[in-house]
């Protein structure tokens, strides 16, 4: 290469590094008049969590959807204050929160390190169930109170509440195991009333495991179980001021979702088994139940109003009802439709979701006529993207105008993302399909 050839090649890299030739200066290069000059774009706001349109979701016609709130952190259940403002129980990393929705804010109102799973109003109080075994009371100034602690918990939790015609609030207790029989690394149920087993023992080598036993503890032909209350499995109600806790009824696996019709009947719905664990009973979906007072309702032996293979006890307190509605295991929150102007009263509707389904069936909201049991959809995605994720609660605002169905956000890796909740309302107007 010649010195010519070496000084342009010289020259060319110097101007891309910043850096002098030895020997020589280099002078800066001034903007030519009248050259453009490029500024730095202004920072755009963060694209949402979640794509929510309302039109993407598909009701009858003569009802229309709205978006009543987003971007909260994992909503699990709605109620209506006094003045008719909506709350949301929301479930962050560090615990949860009950919060007012005010416009497009949301307003802290009172927050608990456990996990908030249920929420109704009552002369100027809320209820809170927590999953891991207490019944909490919410006052106006944020101040939280246990009505009930210390509930037999496992696998499923304390659920609920509802507000009963008298007063007194209705809890649900789930069961600490799936089918009756304690794995390793958990506790076991405890019955509301005496038992008496059939000595069937989990699995067939050692350790081996009896009903209603701690783990590794067989059990023989004809042995007692003595119940008390509160037990797993289970409706319960408290005062709303606190007090002894009472039986409603029993032998439910997990009543998720509970709401009184418009005669003032309580209604559960109650997630079955799953086909899983030292007693893999094969899977029951969800039962709409109408509750009769002391009623057991045939958990662990019984599923949807039929016996299992291998019961484990001897002999059942009573004959268990057939439930009103057999459901998808999804199934979860329900209310109750009481006023002309939403329209369709005394039907039921629960939310259902299924993540392993097509992106139509993935959310839903089911109508149930209780008088029947027929069940059809009476809202469901019309598109992939912008509508139902994963409802689990619905409830009526306090006129029984508007539907508001609670969806927990999308679906990541098994966990639910946070800032992608929505809660809809459904209401009578010029819309639908």
């Amino acid at each position: 290469m010649n010195k010519l050839a070496l000084l342009a090649l010289l020259a060319l890299t110097a101007g891309l590094c910043g850096c002098a030739i030895p020997g020589r200066s280099v002078e800066p290069l001034a903007t030519p008049p009248g050259s453009l000059v490029l500024e730095r774009p202004p920072p755009q706001p963060a694209a949402p969590a979640r794509m929510v349109r309302p039109e993407a979701v598909a009701v009858p016609q003569g009802w229309v959807v709205e978006v009543a709130a987003s971007g909260l952190d994992r909503p699990d259940a709605v109620a209506f204050d006094e003045a008719g403002r909506l709350h949301v129980v929301e479930q962050g990393d560090r615990g949860s929160r009950l919060v007012r929705i005010d416009g497009g804010a949301t307003i802290p109102v009172a927050a608990g390190s456990g996990v908030w799973t249920g929420l109704d109003h009552w002369r100027g109080s809320f209820y809170v169930a927590e999953a891991r075994g207490a019944l909490l009371r919410i006052t106006s100034d944020g101040s939280v109170t246990a009505l009930a602690d210390r509930l037999p918990s496992g696998e499923h939790g304390t659920s609920g509440p509802a507000i009963g015609p008298d007063g007194w609030v209705y809890f649900g207790q789930g069961t600490v195991t799936n089918a009756g029989v304690a794995g390793a690394s958990g506790g076991h149920d405890v019955p509301c009333h005496d038992l008496i087993l059939e000595g069937r023992n989990y699995p067939a080598a050692d350790p081996r495991t009896g009903a209603f036993s701690p783990y590794g503890k067989p059990t023989a032909e004809g042995e007692v179980v003595f119940g008390q209350v509160p037990c797993s499995g289970a409706v319960l109600r408290v005062p709303p001021g606190g007090g002894p806790v009472e039986l409603v009824a029993w032998g439910l696996r997990n009543p998720v979702g509970m709401a009184f019709a418009p005669n003032g009947r309580l209604h559960v719905s109650d997630q079955g088994f799953q086909p899983r664990g030292a007693r893999p009973v094969p899977e029951g979906g969800t039962m709409l139940w109408a509750i009769t007072w002391g009623a057991w309702y045939g958990w662990p032996d019984w599923v949807a109003g039929r016996p299992v293979a291998e019961p484990v006890l001897s002999d059942h307190p009573n004959r268990p009802p057939m439930p009103l509605a057999v459901l998808s295991a999804g199934s979860s929150g329900l209310d109750f439709s009481r006023a002309t102007a939403f329209g369709a009263p005394g039907l039921a509707f629960v939310a259902d979701h299924d993540p392993d389904a097509a992106w139509p069936g993935r959310g839903r909201l089911l109508a149930i006529d209780p008088s029947t049991g027929e069940t059809r959809d009476f809202a469901v995605n019309r598109a992939p993207m912008g509508g139902l994720e994963r409802p689990i609660a619905v409830r009526f605002d306090p006129s029984g105008t508007a539907l508001h169905l609670v969806d927990s956000g999308l679906i990541e890796n098994g966990v639910v993302k946070p800032g992608t909740g929505v809660v809809w309302r459904i209401r009578r107007g010029e819309g639908g399909r």
